[in-house]
């Protein structure tokens, strides 16, 4: 799971408005995406290429990636010693209240934002 905006900027051209005279050409075959695990030092001490095709969610920048082929990726991990961890250690209840921790999101206008909590 991660920042759709990152694996297909083309498609938000409000995000790159001084680079969109070039990334207007770009289109989803011109992106590779990658796995990459670094550790404490920030060296990349395993690294593996995911399929081509991009899950993108028709109205968040939200965008989901996949090994080319399903597994592969978590013995891959296993060989490097890498583990998953679960997104939650169980479902989400109707009400449940949800901790949304990293980017700051905002609503409205360049002119009128305000963040949401």
């Amino acid at each position: 799971v991660t920042s759709a905006h990152v694996v297909h900027p083309f498609a938000f051209p409000h995000y790159y408005k001084a680079q969109m005279e070039w990334l207007g050409h770009v289109k989803e075959e011109h992106v590779s995406c990658r796995l990459e695990a670094r550790d404490v030092d920030g060296r990349i001490v395993m690294e593996f290429p995911l399929s081509h095709k991009v899950y993108r969610h028709s109205e968040r920048d939200l965008a989901v990636l996949h090994p080319p082929v399903a597994g592969q990726l978590l013995e891959e991990m296993d060989l490097y010693g890498r583990r998953t961890l679960d997104l939650a250690p169980q479902d989400a209840g109707e009400g449940d209240s949800l901790v949304f921790v990293g980017h700051k999101l905002l609503e409205g206008g360049e002119e009128e934002q305000e963040q949401v909590p």
